[in-house]
């Protein structure tokens, strides 16, 4: 992560990463590692998602750091396979919700 001046990681139950990017943007980072094509794992994306999104709606991400207010955030995904057809139209779903909160909505592929 090239990209970031500070990093801090996290837990399941809270953000795994929290990164600011030269641009200004505070990066709240999720790694993905379940398969693709279960609907468990779309469901526990989604419940990870809007923990993230309630992270940052509740004024939390602001008390823990608060160098973040009133900066655009981004939730960016990081997974290790890619999508089938099904999550990607369910990462759509989720990148125009998002952009409905305000917050924006980044998907990376990670390289073996």
């Amino acid at each position: 992560m090239s990209d970031t001046s500070e990093v801090t990681e996290g837990t399941r139950e809270t953000v795994d990463l929290v990164a600011f990017d030269p641009q200004g943007n505070v990066i709240l980072g999720m790694v993905h590692t379940e398969p693709w094509g279960e609907d468990a794992g779309l469901d526990a994306l989604q419940e990870r998602v809007n923990v993230y999104l309630a992270y940052w709606d509740s004024g939390q991400l602001a008390a823990d750091f608060p160098e973040s207010a009133w900066k655009p955030v981004m939730i960016r995904l990081y997974v290790t396979t890619q999508p089938d057809e099904e999550a990607e139209e369910f990462i759509g779903k989720l990148e125009e919700g998002l952009k409905g909160h305000g917050v924006g909505f980044e998907f990376h592929l990670l390289e073996a």
